[in-house]
């Protein structure tokens, strides 16, 4: 089974550590995306926008889908978490 894991807003991959080894021990292959923006400065980040941190978090659920029987789980560590945005 694989996992989505998306940060919070002007996070970063790493933030999702503790839930991915947890995860990791039950099986499941996480998958942490640095979401456009995110991870490299304060300039990146304010020039970044809510539709590209969707655009690259379905994208990286699309990659997953397929990849095992189940649908990948998702999670995602924010109040306005961008896992709203998602139909599934």
């Amino acid at each position: 089974m694989d996992a989505l894991l998306l940060h919070g807003l002007g996070g970063g991959p790493a933030d999702m550590d503790s839930l991915a080894q947890g995860l990791a021990t039950l099986g499941v292959a996480c998958h942490a995306p640095c979401l456009p923006g995110h991870g490299a400065g304060w300039e990146d980040f304010v020039h970044s926008h809510w539709s590209q941190w969707s655009a690259a978090a379905h994208e990286a659920y699309a990659a997953l889908v397929g990849q095992s029987p189940e649908p990948p789980l998702l999670a995602g560590k924010d109040r306005e978490s961008i896992i709203r945005d998602f139909d599934i």
